[in-house]
């Protein structure tokens, strides 16, 4: 079981938020599969955890953790009366060598894995 770990945060950063840590499955809905995600939210950084044994598309299931990150959210921001917004900037997984930072748009504005620079230095 491969983990990826993706990092961003909640938009306005002066209306500060914290929430977690949460759990949930998530199912692939062409196979069925059941994965799992933790979520974590401190003063505005999010954290995630995805425990996958499937070979995800990584801007698919970028598109998962924003939808996960944006429902929690949304359920605080209505109760307090604020609106937020989610940005996930970055993506890691160190089985796969992947670190990948994220725009908004799922254009990656560079492709160098962490631990590919460390060898070079």
């Amino acid at each position: 079981m491969t983990t990826f770990v993706f990092k961003g945060l909640v938009l306005p950063e002066r209306a500060q938020i914290s929430l977690g840590p949460y759990k949930a499955e998530i199912t692939y809905p062409f196979d069925g599969t059941q994965h799992k995600a933790e979520v974590n939210i401190v003063l505005n950084h999010i954290t995630i955890y995805i425990h996958s044994d499937r070979d995800w598309q990584l801007d698919d299931l970028k598109n998962v953790v924003v939808q996960i990150a944006r429902d929690l959210v949304n359920i605080a921001g209505y109760i307090r009366g604020y609106g937020y917004d989610v940005e996930i900037s970055q993506v890691l997984n160190r089985e796969k060598n992947i670190g990948i930072s994220i725009s908004d748009r799922g254009i990656y504005k560079y492709i160098y894995t962490y631990w590919q620079i460390i060898k070079k230095c």
